[in-house]
């Protein structure tokens, strides 16, 4: 499979710098708020997601499950989106996933757990991420009926989901370096201490 990453979690980046005194709230919040509708789709794509990691063998098949894993947990619970993301980086630190994932800890890191998210980026991120676990929903769905006209539309969603994946990635990326030179930029400002008022020259002092 190609090379696969985040880049929709990139605009967490920028708002997260710009909302850090936020009140926090429990870790065990969601991270994106979930409807009724998405908890009941998303739950059945967990259950047998756990299944098949039960007898997962192949590494980026493995990967891959864990990832999506931790994609569901952010509308979830934040602690079980970080606990699934770091183990896609303990377990293969070097997989097409680890640098998403890691940019994933990162977002969660930053981002107040009570922040409010607002503009096209903070949508367009949730959107993304919505449009890769509709895929997986697919594609487990078409697995289960692997005639010749479903075998096809089953790779062409799986097509569609790694480019998904990968221009998450580099939206990730793209504003990891964002927010990266914004703290440059402030570390760079020149801090600015009261000046001593110079002495009156002698022929102002005259009366």
């Amino acid at each position: 499979m190609r090379r696969r990453g985040i880049w929709a979690g990139g605009a967490l980046l920028t708002l997260a710098s710009l909302s850090a005194c936020t009140p926090a709230v429990s870790p065990t919040s969601p991270f994106f708020m979930p409807d009724a509708a998405d908890l009941s789709r998303y739950q059945s794509l967990v259950q047998a997601q756990e299944t098949q990691l039960a007898t997962c063998a192949e590494r980026a098949i493995c990967d891959r499950l864990r990832f999506t894993r931790a994609l569901v947990a952010l509308y979830e619970n934040r602690e079980t989106a970080v606990r699934q993301f770091q183990k896609v980086v303990a377990i293969s630190p070097d997989g097409r996933l680890a640098s998403s994932s890691r940019g994933w800890l990162q977002v969660l890191k930053d981002q107040p757990s009570g922040g409010t998210w607002s503009g096209p980026l903070a949508r367009m991120t949730e959107h993304l991420v919505r449009d890769v676990l509709d895929q997986e929903l697919l594609i487990q769905q078409l697995s289960k009926e692997l005639d010749g006209p479903a075998l096809r539309t089953l790779q062409q969603g799986l097509k569609a989901r790694d480019k998904q994946i990968e221009e998450l990635t580099r939206q990730l990326d793209a504003l990891k370096r964002i927010d990266q030179e914004m703290k440059d930029k402030e570390k760079r400002r020149p801090k600015h201490t009261p000046g001593r008022t110079p002495p009156a020259s002698g022929k102002d002092a005259q009366p």
